[in-house]
């Protein structure tokens, strides 16, 4: 925006050259009498041969005993503490006769009335020679009226403020052709401010979505000072049409602001866009400068504005000439989007320079330049940002590739709920629960697999543990938390699996009854799994399962890895149970063997109980000097062996 700079400080001494370049030519008037002749339909500038009449403020009726005056071109004015008021005539004769005629009348400093062959056509403001009644007011008018052979146009136009005068060329033509250009102006003009609105709103809408990209706002800023500052000027002058009567003073309130405005918006519009293009110390003076120049601007009596106005002008260019070696340099240092980003600013610094050097000659094209550059930059923004979006898009692309890939690997550590809940912002250590509950463990053992090869046994061991974690794993609900079971760990050829907790039974089912299904389950995937094995080989292996209840508790570790796991009496109390074989069934024929607490089995419901009873048998200990570790009070423990879950299974 270093560029785009150069052209919105341009406007700002546009207002202040306006100030200043106020003297038209003059001539002693000889009386001579303008002719005008329609040879098209197009109109004909009326910038020469208009009589001036300084300090007087005369009518139709007075004009004529009104002293000596002088002849004049257009634009015309003053600008000296001793002349403030004064009285423009011009007239004219029509080498054929014509219809109804239009004169378009431009900016006028500042209050003015209008006479035409005698009739008056009201005006703009309180024209006095009293600086207490006279109050200036800016616009255009376009008046018709119905032509004579000999016509005269009288313009009074008094100006106690800087400068005044009739600034602009008034135009002449058949008052058709004028109406539809008026018309057509208006309305292109109308479509050129209502785009500036729209992407005004656009850029602030997508701030309020995302207020830490800064750039929207100060887009929106710029543009909301270009939009200001061009109601003021052109042929249509929509802060006129929208307000009936707005004081000069409002009116130039409003361009300055809106130039400057549009230089502080752009200014850190592209700062935000290349940060390296500028130091930071030039950054923080135009931000100062600007910000001053805004309070100034509400702050200093109206006649020291144009004064203002030119100071600002002169440090904002210095800022913008090192604006423009910054920017330069990121062309140079091939940064993304600068050289887009460049073309753009390039176009419009060259509409904004057209639009300095006309405003300087009191030349107001048709359609503001200003608005024009704007929606030409909106073009080549819209072509950088849509770059910068795609960049973006494919960025985001990659990132949610890495992230469906870090996903899915850590979903091989924990549960599609914790990864949810992870997504939603929330922390590892809770995502499980963390409190305490009664639960029922089991442990399940491969006894003599050191007898396997290790490939072999790598492989038993995998299809054993995927078969039997499906298990667990049945009837999951992530929103419940609700499952079979939780795998605790692996414990090289077994593991440790909780029931009750931290999953809920699904369906009210006990975790007691759950716990011997699950039993039962594994030792079915233990010996379909173990049919397979070469039995000359590796001989026959077994499997144990102790099942116990306990109080268990989940915890995250403080330190390291944060492995969620499940520590408390039940999981001791199951692996003991299952060590049971080493002591009592050692001697015994080895088979697959499942040893459960009598708190288990006296906690199922009756008719289950029942029919339990018939399968598992019994064994007392009090007939028996061996006691269960860390369980010194039971009494007894239930057995169930594989020939009988072979007599269940064929029965």
């Amino acid at each position: 925006m270093r560029l785009g700079l150069i052209s919105n400080l341009l406007f700002v001494a546009s207002f202040w050259l306006t100030s200043w370049h106020c003297y038209g030519e003059s001539a002693p008037n000889t009386g001579s009498l303008l002719a005008v002749s329609f040879d098209t339909q197009e109109g004909i500038n009326l910038d020469s041969g208009w009589e001036f009449y300084p300090q007087q403020l005369l009518t139709p009726d007075t004009i004529s005993d009104a002293g000596k005056s002088q002849i004049v071109s257009l634009p015309h004015g003053w600008k000296n503490k001793d002349m403030h008021y004064g009285t423009y005539r011009l007239t004219f004769q029509l080498k054929s006769p014509t219809e109804e005629l239009g004169l378009y009348l431009g900016v006028i400093a500042t209050a003015h009335r209008i006479w035409i062959n005698g009739q008056h056509y009201g005006g703009r403001g309180q024209v006095s020679s009293s600086i207490e009644k006279s109050r200036g007011e800016l616009g255009t008018k376009l008046l018709s009226f119905a032509p004579r052979s000999h016509n005269e146009i009288i313009i009074q136009v008094a100006s106690h403020n800087l400068f005044g005068g009739m600034i602009h060329v008034p135009i002449l033509g058949p008052a058709v052709t004028l109406i539809a250009q008026q018309m057509f102006i208006g309305v292109l003009q109308g479509l050129l401010q209502g785009f500036l609105l729209m992407i005004i709103m656009y850029h602030l809408l997508l701030y309020i979505m995302r207020k830490r990209e800064l750039s929207h706002l100060f887009l929106a800023l710029g543009c909301l000072g270009i939009l200001l500052r061009d109601s003021t000027v052109g042929r249509v002058i929509i802060i006129q049409e929208v307000f009936s009567s707005v004081p000069h003073e409002i009116h130039a309130y409003v361009q300055y602001v809106g130039a400057i405005l549009t230089t502080l918006g752009y200014f850190l519009f592209t700062h935000y866009l290349f940060p390296k293009a500028m130091r930071p110390w030039l950054v923080r003076t135009v931000v100062a400068l600007e910000l001053s120049a805004i309070v100034l601007t509400f702050v200093l009596p109206h006649k020291l504005l144009d004064i203002a106005a030119a100071v600002h002008m002169v440090g904002s260019l210095i800022a913008v000439f090192f604006g423009i070696i910054g920017i330069f340099g990121q062309v140079r240092q091939k940064e993304p989007y600068s050289l887009v980003f460049f073309c753009g600013i390039f176009v419009f610094c060259l509409f904004g320079v057209a639009d300095l050097f006309l405003v300087s000659r009191w030349e107001i094209p048709p359609l503001s330049l200003a608005s024009t550059a704007s929606c030409i930059f909106s073009f080549f923004q819209a072509a950088l940002l849509a770059r910068k979006n795609a960049k973006a898009h494919r960025d985001l692309e990659y990132e949610q590739a890495k992230n469906r890939h870090a996903y899915q690997e850590l979903s091989k550590l924990v549960y599609p709920h914790q990864i949810a809940l992870l997504k939603k912002g929330e922390i590892l250590e809770h995502t499980m629960p963390v409190d305490h509950a009664e639960g029922v463990v089991l442990q399940f053992d491969i006894i003599d697999s050191s007898r396997l090869e290790s490939s072999v046994a790598k492989a038993f061991f995998e299809k054993i543990f995927n078969r039997t974690n499906s298990i667990m794993m049945q009837n999951y609900d992530p929103d419940l938390l609700i499952a079979n079971g939780f795998r605790i760990k692996e414990l090289g050829d077994g593991f440790l699996c909780s029931v009750g907790f931290p999953f809920k039974s699904p369906n009210g089912i006990s975790p007691d009854v759950l716990a011997l299904q699950m039993a039962e389950e594994f030792v079915r995937v233990f010996q379909e799994e173990e049919a397979f094995l070469d039995h000359s080989v590796y001989g026959r292996l077994h499997c144990a399962i102790g099942v116990a209840r306990g109080e268990l508790s989940g915890y995250f570790p403080k330190a390291g890895i944060k492995n969620y796991d499940i520590f408390g009496s039940g999981v001791i109390l199951a692996t003991r149970y299952e060590a049971i074989r080493k002591h009592l069934f050692a001697n015994t024929d080895p088979t697959a063997i499942i040893i459960v607490q009598s708190r288990v089995f006296d906690a199922l419901p009756d008719p289950v109980k029942l029919k339990r009873l018939n399968e598992y048998r019994i064994y007392d200990l009090t007939q028996s000097e061996f006691r269960v570790r860390n369980d010194p009070d039971a009494t007894c423990f239930y057995i169930l062996t594989m020939e009988s879950l072979v007599v269940r299974r064929s029965a």
